[in-house]
């Protein structure tokens, strides 16, 4: 099972196209799938930051909040960095691994939790929970004792609130980008695709896919 990994990058800005070499950014452009797209309001409102070059220009564009849902993720999630940026005795850039990645999720990407806003009995549930279909595969051949059921712990559940509770999504939170350390090679290689496969295959189990279709779909 290979490294699995998500990225969202805006095709249409010549900033990003700047991070990446020629070939590496004709791959990524080519073959594209089809994607829902940004709302206008989202347009116009994420244009406004295309000129900011300093935490004083992006302190004054967000001094007005959007009533726009999508915005309002927007502005949360930015609001946030800047307050990342003027924190300055110490930086927390400085402090990196001391702070934990617990704070970094909470403090820099708290705009995560906002993503099942909107969506029925839906909740981005962060902090080190088990997903429901792990702890079924780890526990259903153990003994029906009073042992706590046990299963792989991940940062950040996508998990519906109505019975039967089930799990969609998961993700892990780390301090920084580090593609040589140990934990971004268990965690992208090994933990987080472990969590997806139970999830892949629960779901399977509750439309009550033929046993022959669900092996091939999920291997």
């Amino acid at each position: 099972m290979g490294p699995l990994h998500s990225f969202m990058l805006d095709l249409n800005d010549p900033n990003v196209e700047k991070l990446f070499y020629k070939d590496d950014w004709e791959e990524i452009t080519s073959d594209l799938p089809s994607q829902a797209l940004y709302s206008e309001d989202t347009e116009i409102y994420m244009d406004k930051f295309v000129g900011v070059k300093s935490v004083l220009d992006l302190e004054e564009l967000l001094k007005e909040r959007p009533m726009d849902p999508e915005c309002q993720v927007i502005h949360y999630c930015l609001d946030q960095w800047l307050d990342l940026y003027k924190t300055t005795d110490p930086s927390p850039f400085s402090i990196i691994h001391s702070l934990g990645e617990s704070w970094w999720m909470q403090n820099a990407w708290g705009a995560s939790r906002k993503l099942a806003h909107g969506v029925p009995h839906s909740f981005i549930i962060p902090g080190e929970k088990a997903t429901l279909d792990s702890v079924d595969r780890i526990n259903k051949n153990m003994a029906p004792t009073d042992h706590k059921r046990i299963g792989p712990k991940a940062d950040l559940l996508w998990r519906t609130m109505i019975a039967p509770e089930q799990d969609w999504g998961a993700a892990e939170a780390a301090c920084e980008w580090d593609p040589l350390g140990d934990k971004y090679r268990y965690e992208s290689t090994h933990k987080l695709p472990r969590q997806l496969h139970d999830i892949l295959v629960g779901r399977t189990y509750d439309v009550d896919l033929t046993e022959c279709l669900r092996k091939e779909f999920v291997t």
